[in-house]
């Protein structure tokens, strides 16, 4: 009886450790937390703040990808095509990468891996953005509204159903902006 009273304990303690360390960034349905704040140097060597994104467009969608991840790869195209929809309306795609590796070695193995990206692309070496977000799983999408909070977080990619599903999100906060 005792080992089963601690055995519940213990499942009880890692169900509450995951709710409780689950990221900031990551909202639950309905509800919206604030974004961080955070910044990188873009490839002409210029600071960038969420801010000064959020400045230049309505909604922000930050997608955490690595080259060595099926899923992420898979996902592109999907991010292409909704930037190109999306930003007469306001919409801003910004991909994160998550290999840690600095600019060129990022666009090198891109263009060996045939890797097309028609959205402003962050090479995140020392995983500042990565850091902030908390990102545990890619890819990660988040979008972002115009006060800054995240309207709607994904993990994973799953084919053409979560593209569908990205795109009304996409819809549905750039209607409320």
């Amino acid at each position: 009886m005792m080992a089963r009273k601690r055995l519940l304990v213990l499942v009880a303690c890692l169900t509450a450790s995951v709710f409780l360390s689950a990221p900031a960034a990551r909202a639950v349905a309905g509800e919206k937390r604030k974004a961080p704040s955070f910044g990188f140097t873009d490839r002409k060597g210029e600071n960038v703040t969420l801010e000064k994104l959020l400045a230049r467009s309505k909604v922000v969608l930050v997608n955490f990808w690595g080259l060595r991840c099926s899923a992420c790869l898979e996902e592109l195209p999907s991010l292409n095509v909704l930037q190109e929809k999306y930003r007469g309306a306001g919409l801003r795609v910004l991909g994160v990468n998550t290999d840690g590796l600095s600019y060129d070695v990022l666009a090198s193995q891109m263009r060996k891996g045939n890797v097309t990206i028609d959205y402003e692309v962050v090479a995140d070496p020392e995983m500042k953005v990565v850091d902030a977000f908390q990102m545990l799983v890619a890819p990660l999408t988040l979008i972002i509204d115009s006060g800054g909070n995240v309207a709607y977080s994904h993990e994973g990619f799953n084919g053409d159903a979560d593209a569908v599903r990205l795109d009304a999100e996409i819809k549905k906060v750039l209607g409320a902006e």
